[in-house]
């Protein structure tokens, strides 16, 4: 069972060796106890397992056989941890997906799903496909969500995603993201996103007040060098200093380049320059007042926007874009 974005409804998978009749009359049963608002039913070849099967190998049986590194590149798997030992080879896919390439590798290991808490009856339905398959065991590994302070998930299903990909989130806003963590998740997200050694992170969640900030930074360091590398790290600080403390190098500022051939109106400015995605959400924040440009409130949303080389905006009290006029 799994909460919606509605306060109120619930989501449950439901995982039934079953024809689809059978499934059916499973379903008429449930809506005499609760209201079913919708229901989806998926068979074996349907079922999109999001889980990844990950792999234990030996490290030194995979540098001496080369077939089973053309073994993980043909089932589009990849190595996400290397030990002097062992590494950890994952896949994610169909079910099929994941039995193929566990056949595969079979011999020189074994198979064990990860999955979050709320993807568990998908994950046993996948032990189970391998077992009456293949008659061998499979292991599922399950793990609690990731809540926001008012427990709800954080990810891509929930709307509120944090992405690790620069191409989605800048270093800069994931350095952000950090920074305004809620005090209360503090120590959690230490525990979580870094690799900060336990006692420091016990130190560290015992500050309290303005002092609680220094955390936040050193949490929003920590995760964003795992993420990004220290570079953009110190990227992301310096753009920070330059914001907000007065000081620093704006060239570390999150910036756009767009085409301005004249003079711009407010709203095709900021949508050009990917702050909004419809005029409308534009007009609104600056109804509302929140945007500015260089420094100065936009109040008038009909405003017409005089083309010069840079221009630095804001959004909010926390988005500030450099844009770049090409």
């Amino acid at each position: 069972m799994s909460a919606s974005s509605i306060e109120g409804v619930h989501k449950y998978t439901i995982t039934a060796w079953s024809d689809e009749d059978q499934i059916i009359k499973i379903t008429k049963q449930i809506e005499k106890k609760v209201d079913v608002i919708k229901a989806n039913y998926f068979t074996d070849d349907q079922l999109f397992i999001r889980e990844a099967g990950l792999y234990k190998l030996q490290t030194d049986l995979v540098m001496q056989n080369p077939e089973i590194s053309r073994t993980i590149r043909r089932h589009d798997a990849k190595i996400t941890e290397v030990n002097p030992t062992y590494i950890i080879v994952m896949k994610s896919g169909r079910t099929e997906d994941i039995i193929s390439l566990y056949r595969a590798l079979d011999e020189y290991g074994c198979v064990l799903q990860l999955c979050g808490a709320d993807q568990w009856g998908n994950a046993v339905m996948g032990i189970e496909l391998i077992r009456k398959k293949l008659g061998k065991e499979a292991y599922v590994l399950s793990t609690a969500l990731i809540t926001d302070a008012a427990g709800n998930k954080i990810g891509k299903s929930a709307g509120n995603a944090v992405w690790v990909n620069e191409d989605k989130l800048s270093p800069y806003d994931y350095w952000q993201y950090f920074r305004n963590t809620p005090d209360e998740l503090v120590e959690k997200f230490l525990k979580i996103f870094t690799e900060i050694p336990m006692d420091e992170i016990e130190k560290l969640s015992r500050l309290q007040g303005s002092e609680l900030n220094d955390a936040k930074k050193i949490l929003a360091r920590a995760a964003t060098t795992i993420a990004h590398g220290a570079a953009a790290a110190d990227a992301a600080e310096r753009a920070a200093a330059a914001l907000f403390g007065g000081g620093g190098d704006m060239q570390n500022v999150p910036s756009v380049e767009i085409e301005m051939p004249g003079q711009m109106g407010a709203l095709d400015f900021l949508c050009a320059a990917g702050l909004f995605d419809t005029k409308s959400d534009a007009r609104r924040m600056i109804e509302q007042g929140g945007v500015q440009i260089d420094g100065e409130k936009l109040t008038d949303w009909r405003a017409v926007i005089a083309k010069k080389p840079e221009f630095m905006v804001q959004r909010g009290k926390k988005t500030h874009l450099k844009v770049i006029v090409k």
